[in-house]
C-alpha cells in the first residue's frame, strides 16, 4: 500500500467526522424554564459555565438558586454574580463535554493509526 493510498483512506474515514458534528450538534435555544431546570438539577456547589446573551461567559460554582435567577460564585475572583435565567443562552457542567472528550479519543485513535501505518510502511523492505 502506497503513502498516497494511504492518505486517501485515511481522508475518507475523517470526512464524515469532520463534517457530522455540525448537524448532528445543532443547539436548540435555551428557554428560562429550561435553564431553571437545568441548574436546579445540577444542584447548589457545583461547577457550571454559562454563556449568556451578551456572548460573555460565567464560570464558577452555584451559589443560590432563586425563582427568577442564581447566583454563580465566580472562579477566580470569589465575586457573586446574580444571573438571570432569562439572559442565558448556553448551560454547560464545569468538566469536559462529551463532545470533546469524543474529539480527544478520535483525535488519539487517528495518531496511533497514522503513526502504526507509517511505522509498518517505513520498515517494509521493499
Amino acid at each position: 500500500m502506497t503513502v498516497n493510498r494511504l492518505t486517501r483512506i485515511i481522508a475518507l474515514i475523517l470526512v464524515p467526522f469532520l463534517i457530522a458534528p455540525d448537524a448532528a450538534l445543532a443547539k436548540k435555544p435555551l428557554t428560562p424554564e429550561k435553564a431553571k431546570e437545568k441548574i436546579t438539577h445540577r444542584g447548589v456547589g457545583h461547577s457550571v459555565r454559562l454563556v449568556l446573551v451578551d456572548n460573555t461567559t460565567v464560570r464558577g460554582m452555584i451559589a443560590k438558586i432563586g425563582t427568577e435567577d442564581c447566583e454563580i460564585n465566580v472562579e477566580g475572583s470569589g465575586q457573586m454574580q446574580p444571573v438571570a435565567y432569562s439572559q442565558m443562552t448556553e448551560y454547560h457542567n464545569g468538566k469536559l463535554s462529551k463532545v470533546a472528550k469524543i474529539g480527544i479519543g478520535i483525535a488519539i485513535g487517528v495518531g496511533v493509526f497514522i503513526g502504526g501505518a507509517a511505522a509498518a510502511l517505513g520498515s517494509r523492505d521493499d
